[in-house]
């Protein structure tokens, strides 16, 4: 990441003091979120047996061991984890609501949006809107993220890191942070939860978090599984 800052500020006017400050937004604001969007996706994975298996089996086909070294390569090749993370983001995005300003006068469906006007959009529910993801929009469901399920959808109706030029900064990075955590956690603990999806009670702080903490136990794997 610092070479990547350094390479950007050959030709620009980036200060050392701006780098310093450029990684704390990248790697400091994402900890909380991250933590817990890693927190959501471990009880949804525990809740869902099926899920975890056909995870558990993805990483199996893509590293010979446990302690397999994570490449970027090997992370690319994991398609339904992808696809499990995008969906664990959908019902809990790490930040449940979105506020913008609106630059001039606006009318959106006969409403009057004066130029100044803060406008708050709730991601939560935005995710969970019927004409967008189906009738079981409340229902954990990795598949919706497969490319033949996502060709058509809208595309602003999946933005757990906001979209457009003030989308999240760090958002390639705490997917990357999400992927390899999850990595080394599948592959070695099997994920149990006595909660079930309405036993959860959402917390809308500065990050989405549960009220109750997040119960799961882990259970060491049996190399020969």
């Amino acid at each position: 990441m610092l070479d990547r800052l350094l390479s950007v500020n050959e030709d620009g006017p980036l200060s050392d003091t701006e780098i310093v400050q450029n990684i704390y937004s990248i790697v400091g604001a994402g900890n909380d979120t991250t933590a817990h969007s890693l927190g959501h996706t471990c009880l949804f994975l525990a809740m869902h047996p099926g899920v975890q298996r056909k995870l558990y089996q993805e990483l199996r086909d893509v590293f010979y061991s446990a302690d397999e070294p994570i490449s970027e390569e090997k992370l690319k090749q994991l398609s339904y984890m992808e696809c499990v993370i995008k969906e664990s983001l959908r019902l809990a995005p790490p930040g449940a609501t979105v506020a913008r300003e609106a630059q001039e006068d606006l009318t959106v469906e006969g409403q009057l949006i004066p130029r100044g006007t803060t406008v708050v959009v709730s991601l939560f529910s935005l995710h969970r809107r019927k004409d967008f993801w189906g009738a079981d929009a409340e229902r954990f469901d990795p598949d919706r993220f497969l490319p033949e399920r996502c060709k058509n959808r809208m595309g602003c109706a999946f933005m757990p890191f906001n979209t457009g030029s003030r989308n999240c900064i760090g958002s390639r990075y705490a997917m990357q942070i999400m992927k390899i955590i999850l990595c080394k956690i599948v592959r070695r603990y099997e994920l149990h939860t006595e909660l079930t999806m309405e036993q959860l009670q959402f917390r809308f702080d500065i990050a989405l978090k549960q009220e109750q903490g997040y119960s799961i136990r882990f259970e060491r794997r049996v190399e020969s599984e």
